[in-house]
């Protein structure tokens, strides 16, 4: 028998299977809205700050009225955690709301719909144990703001079956200019001549707070990295290449097409960054 999971709706929290929303929320009808996942490890909900800040950011571009109160979400995070379990990721969505019918355009007093909920879980670690993976590069086809973390994600979904119908885990995605920008669910890195470089921001990449963490430890730790273009050259002729994301923590990538990578071995770049990684996390979590 299944335990239900706990799920936090509209100010209420209640067992998954009473978790319903109206045919005509925007969200379900329009897909609009945001969203943000949020790692916890050992009963703590990490890098809270940062990701409601993104989240603010996002729903004041979509203009929904809602303000997010940090001391109430870490409140409704440590009532998911409690009840669903100590490693499992917090998922939170906000959406425009709903109105009596379908109608593209929407009024000034729409209440939003808030939605948080706990995922699988997922071990502190992990990816330190994985093998590296396989991606691809496709086309990006996706909208120009892919800075904003929307639930329209159908562009990443066709793209990431694509990928994995031919037993990619990930697809690297390009842009007409010829720059690779980012994963469908993730940021990715490469090594060159121990040179750590990602894409710069921009309205075609997700500023992902794994990302911004890994930056922040490169620097603290004296390992160079910088933020430049990529292209297909430079990402099949790196010494390594990595993903980053609040789920995935840091995997390596071993093959990216049909190009091997670093004899399709994780490399010393990886093992270091990746070790400081989850050894800020172990920080946090014990405050040592």
């Amino acid at each position: 028998m299944t335990t239900e999971r706990l799920v936090y709706l509209n100010d209420n929290y209640i067992q998954e299977h009473q978790a319903t929303i109206s045919v005509y929320d925007r969200g379900f009808l329009f897909a609009d809205g945001v969203y943000e996942v949020i790692p916890v490890y050992e009963g703590q909900v990490l890098f809270l700050h940062e990701h409601l800040q993104r989240l603010q950011q996002n729903i004041d571009y979509l203009k929904i009225k809602y303000s997010i109160n940090t001391s109430s979400w870490q409140t409704i995070c440590n009532k998911l955690i409690s009840s669903n379990g100590p490693d499992c990721p917090i998922y939170i969505q906000i959406t425009r709301g709903c109105e009596s019918t379908r109608n593209h355009d929407y009024g000034p007093n729409i209440k939003p719909t808030v939605v948080a909920y706990s995922l699988p879980p997922i071990k502190l670690g992990g990816s330190l144990n994985n093998s590296p993976i396989k991606v691809i590069t496709l086309q990006d086809n996706r909208w120009n703001h892919c800075n904003i973390k929307s639930i329209a994600l159908l562009g990443n979904i066709l793209l990431r079956q694509e990928g994995k119908s031919v037993g990619a885990e990930e697809v690297l995605l390009v842009r007409e200019n010829g720059c690779i920008v980012e994963g469908t669910t993730s940021n990715y890195f490469i090594v060159k001549d121990n040179v750590i470089k990602t894409p710069p921001l921009s309205n075609e990449i997700l500023p992902g707070i794994t990302r911004q963490i890994i930056i922040a430890l490169c620097k603290k730790n004296n390992l160079r990295l910088i933020e430049t273009n990529i292209d297909n050259e430079q990402l099949i002729n790196s010494d390594e290449v990595w993903l980053s994301s609040s789920t995935k923590e840091i995997r390596s990538v071993g093959i990216v097409n049909d190009t091997i990578i670093n004899n399709g071995k994780a490399g010393p770049v990886w093992q270091k960054v990746a070790n400081l990684y989850i050894d800020n996390i172990k920080q946090l979590i014990h405050g040592k």
